[in-house]
């Protein structure tokens, strides 16, 4: 049975997106309390800069094993 794409596609205003400037620990906060483990960032324009996934924050806290929590 072939399904049709435009099921799974979300309308404009019922996407959750980040803001380009956010914290990580906002951002960890954001996808965590929406469940989801991407998200698209947009810029204070509105234009897509990227997606934001949860191995994105994973890599970066690896990769800075001294920042502490309230740089973030």
């Amino acid at each position: 049975m072939q399904e049709n794409v435009f099921f799974f596609l979300k309308t404009k205003n019922s996407v959750k997106y980040l803001y380009d400037n956010i914290s990580v620990e906002d951002g960890l906060a954001l996808m965590r309390k929406h469940k989801y483990t991407a998200m698209p960032i947009i810029n204070k324009e509105g234009v897509y800069v990227g997606t934001l996934t949860e191995g994105d924050f994973l890599w970066y806290l690896l990769d800075h094993p001294s920042i502490h929590k309230e740089d973030l």
